[in-house]
């Protein structure tokens, strides 16, 4: 079962897929994902995209330790939000049930801008590729905002995908965490930059 493991809501066990439909994110892997982001990407006042949530453990992960609100996206929305409810967070979040497409250009539209966007597609799909080439999902992005995408160890992580730049990459077990950041970032220099 997902929980969330630090903040305000630390230890809430969330609500589990039945079935193979939602893949969450292992507590060690997530656990380490956020310390990384605890080190470079600090989540305080930050804006969250979730994006494939799933159970919505990631975005509401982020609202534990501090951020400011949160927009779910994914075809079947039930089960993120029958959690956001578990941890009393609906005035701080936004779902939309939608492709990842459309989702991508009404934000766009409403000229949204998100701190960190974190994607999560369906394994060896092919979307990741086809997601952070996307140029709507580049325009939801501030100078300073980051797009963490979970993979595969299988599958590739683009290393030079249109406008963004790949600033770190880790595995655990068996998913890579790939983060890039804008062209423009105002801090290329960043400590643990490989």
């Amino acid at each position: 079962m997902p929980r969330i493991i630090a903040g305000i809501k630390k230890s809430l066990i969330l609500d589990g897929p039945k079935g193979q439909k939602v893949r969450p994110t292992y507590d060690r892997s997530k656990e380490n994902l956020f310390n990384i982001i605890s080190a470079r990407y600090p989540l305080e006042d930050a804006h969250i995209l979730d994006v494939f949530s799933g159970t919505g453990s990631i975005g509401l992960e982020c609202l534990s330790r501090g951020a400011a609100e949160a927009v779910f996206i994914d075809k079947d929305i039930s089960l993120t939000k029958k959690n956001i409810e578990k941890c009393d967070f609906s005035d701080i979040t936004r779902t939309i049930q939608s492709d990842w497409q459309v989702a991508l250009k009404t934000l766009k539209t409403e000229n949204r801008i998100f701190t960190h966007i974190f994607l999560d597609p369906p394994y060896n799909t092919g979307l990741y590729e086809r997601i952070i080439e996307n140029t709507d999902l580049y325009d939801i992005m501030g100078n300073n905002s980051v797009v963490i995408a979970e993979l595969s160890e299988k599958d590739i992580v683009l290393e030079n995908p249109a406008k963004l730049v790949l600033t770190d990459k880790r595995k655990y077990g068996i998913c890579v965490f790939a983060f890039y950041i804008k062209e423009s970032y105002e801090n290329l220099d960043m400590p643990g930059q490989f």
